[in-house]
C-alpha cells in the first residue's frame, strides 16, 4: 500500500509513522493467534480489465487491518497430547505468519518452552549439521510453503 483511509474517510499518503502503527496493530494481533488480513483498493482510473487477469499489487490504499480467529477445534489439544504420550512428535507447519503458528502452538500443546519455531525461508537455507541440530527441537515450521511439508 502507498496510502491509507484515515479516520476521516480521506486518502492520505501511507507515512512511516503509519506504517508503523499498521504493523504494530499487526504483531498485537498476531500475537494473540489471529491471522491478519488488510482490506485495500486501487482505482484502476478505466484501465481495462479483462476475466483472468491477476489483481493489481501495487498503489493500493489500506481501508482496514483486521483479525481473524480461527479457533482450535475442542479435541485438539486432547489429541496431540495422546499423539505425545505414544512417543509421537508433533509438529505444525503452517503458512500462518510466526506470530499466529506460536500462539497457536502453544494452544494446541505442540510449542513448548524449549521448543524451536522458524519460518520456512529460513528452514530452506540450512544445510547438514545446522539442520541435524536444529530439528530435534523444531515443533513449528510457520511461512511455510508447500515445499516444506
Amino acid at each position: 500500500c502507498t496510502r491509507v483511509l484515515n479516520a476521516s474517510g480521506d486518502v492520505e499518503p501511507l507515512t512511516t509513522e503509519t506504517r508503523s502503527i499498521i504493523r504494530d496493530s499487526i504483531t498485537g494481533m498476531a500475537s494473540s493467534g489471529l491471522r491478519t488480513l488488510c482490506i485495500a483498493c486501487r482505482n484502476l482510473g478505466g484501465e481495462e480489465w479483462k476475466d483472468g487477469d491477476d489483481a493489481p499489487e501495487e498503489h493500493l490504499t489500506c481501508i482496514a487491518v483486521v483479525g481473524i480467529k480461527d479457533p482450535v477445534r475442542m479435541e485438539v489439544p486432547d489429541a496431540v497430547e495422546c499423539c505425545q504420550r505414544a512417543g509421537i512428535t508433533v509438529r505444525m507447519v503452517t503458512g500462518d505468519n510466526i506470530l499466529t503458528a506460536k500462539h497457536i502452538a502453544r494452544e494446541c500443546g505442540i510449542l513448548t518452552d524449549d521448543g524451536i519455531a522458524m519460518e520456512g525461508p529460513h528452514f530452506r537455507t540450512l544445510e547438514g549439521p545446522e539442520m541435524d541440530a536444529i530439528l530435534p527441537k523444531l515443533q513449528v515450521l510457520a511461512r511455510s510453503s508447500p515445499i516444506d511439508k
